[in-house]
């Protein structure tokens, strides 16, 4: 199982996203509806649930991305990377999903109302009235955009602009600001690299007068402000400014809505240091031979490089946990990536 994302439809489904390598394997995404029962253990934590299949319903769509629920209107949404749509189900019965009325929302309205040609959907949230999807310009990087639909009908509400290459967008606990995660994505030459940042649309005066704000990390530059406050684990490549390496990935908002725990993977931060994988549980396979050879190796150091990330709260007390992808960055100008033969030994 390659299980790239996960949401709760209600009380008693959840809908976790196999990717199952699409693109590689050439494979559709596929995404599992569940009773909530395939989680329910009775060991002491921390315990590691396996995945029970049975009674559950399976169905493709095309290099699945994100998912959300809406519970209130039977709804599951799911960007749909194969086709740049984002694809409405009616899970009435969650165990038989089919096609909603309409089967996607309307983003060529949301291009129309924003003035731009749009790129790619890359992510869909819902809140208690909305449902809100955030969207690429045509041009990488350019502003993207945020659409905002009404749950009820579907109908689109507003568009906001928003950073460049807005990855993720998330409603705070009162659905009253959407928080977007601007990754600021480099072109491939690196002859274009804008600055990554955060978006605050703020609706808590009404749509219709909705102001959006932009957080920029351009303190953290080297000539800033706040330029000794970065943490020396966060990796910044040398041909950028910090805030134009900086690539907010994924975002959680703490339980009393007070804060914002926002990853930066390529950047491997929030600064999380590196992982040892000579120490006995950190065990893997170095060698792309098509053999399975699971074993310690000392010396050998990665990078966390954290994607998603969920917050809670316990003892009066914030919390976040993260998914650590350990990512590269790849591009035809730049690559961290390089075969270990390849590289040179220092004996000192």
């Amino acid at each position: 199982e390659n299980i790239e994302g996960f949401a709760l439809l209600d009380a008693n489904f959840a809908v976790v996203l196999n990717d199952n390598n699409y693109g590689i394997t050439g494979l559709s995404s596929t995404v599992k509806v569940l009773p909530i029962g395939a989680f329910v253990v009775t060991s002491s934590a921390p315990i590691e649930p396996n995945l029970d299949y049975t009674k559950s319903a399976s169905f493709a769509v095309g290099n699945a991305i994100a998912l959300a629920g809406d519970t209130t209107n039977k709804r599951l949404f799911a960007v749909n990377g194969q086709n740049n749509s984002v694809d409405v189900l009616d899970v009435t019965d969650p165990l038989a999903p089919v096609s909603a009325t309409p089967a996607t929302l309307d983003l060529a309205a949301a291009a129309t109302d924003a003035g731009i040609t749009l790129g790619a959907p890359k992510w869909v949230t819902t809140s208690g009235s909305h449902v809100a999807v955030a969207l690429d310009n045509n041009d990488p990087q350019a502003k993207g955009i945020v659409a905002l639909y009404l749950l009820s009908d579907l109908s689109l509400v507003a568009t906001f602009e928003v950073g460049a290459s807005p990855k993720m967008a998330i409603f705070d606990l009162l659905s009253s600001r959407i928080f977007v995660a601007n990754e600021g994505q480099p072109s491939d030459d690196f002859s274009n690299d804008p600055e990554g940042s955060i978006s605050v649309i703020d609706l808590r005066d009404g749509v219709n007068v909705a102001e959006v704000e932009e957080i920029s990390f351009a303190e953290f530059n080297a000539s800033g402000i706040r330029a000794q406050e970065l943490p020396a684990g966060v990796r910044v490549h040398a041909g950028a400014t910090v805030a134009q390496d900086l690539e907010p990935e994924h975002i959680a908002v703490t339980l009393d809505n007070t804060k914002l725990f926002v990853t930066l993977q390529e950047n491997n931060a929030v600064a999380l240091g590196s992982k040892d994988f000579g120490v006995k549980g950190n065990e893997l396979d170095v060698k792309a031979d098509n053999a399975v050879d699971i074993r310690s190796w000392p010396g050998v150091y990665g990078l966390y490089q954290p994607d998603e990330v969920g917050a809670y709260r316990f003892a009066n007390q914030n919390y976040f946990i993260t998914a650590n992808e350990g990512r590269p960055r790849i591009y035809s100008a730049y690559s961290d990536q390089v075969n270990a033969s390849d590289l040179a030994v220092d004996n000192g």
